[in-house]
């Protein structure tokens, strides 16, 4: 048997099953998000849908999941010593749960592009002379000029 028992919190977003403009249920279909309102009795909620509210079984109403196509994050160096951000919400024009959400300026945290020899572990060279350090990083930020033929 694949009976189990549901249960929904008040303010929980769910999905409700909805009949079409026909009566037959193989015409319905899920709707949502709804958010749960009251819960009446152990098996019925009052669910607002579109500002409308309704009073349902607990068959008629399914748990709301989120989904996205992608997210992505990046570390974000915040400026401050020891500080990074690497973490990431998605959230939606429309979401009031939230209250006020500060946005980082992450434009202003991007530090400009080393050069080759900048990237290097200076004590790797720290056995040789500094006139030939000097020599080594020369070399490695070298960038041989390029020609365009007529």
């Amino acid at each position: 048997m694949r009976a189990r028992e549901k249960s929904f919190e008040i303010g929980q977003k769910v999905l409700v099953l909805i009949p079409d403009s026909t009566s037959s249920k193989t015409f319905s279909r899920w709707v949502g998000p709804a958010v749960i309102k009251d819960r009446l009795s152990n098996h019925t909620y009052l669910v607002d849908i579109n500002g409308s509210r309704k009073h349902l079984h607990a068959d008629k109403i399914r748990k709301y999941h989120i989904q996205i196509d992608e997210a992505t994050c990046d570390t974000v160096t915040t400026g401050h010593e020891n500080t990074k951000l690497n973490h990431c919400a998605v959230i939606y024009d429309d979401d009031r749960d939230f209250g006020s959400v500060d946005v980082i300026d992450t434009d202003q945290f991007q530090l400009p592009e080393l050069l080759p020899s900048q990237r290097i572990d200076l004590m790797t060279l720290s056995h040789l002379s500094v006139s030939k350090t000097a020599k080594i990083k020369m070399f490695i930020n070298y960038k041989p000029k390029t020609y365009a033929l007529a």
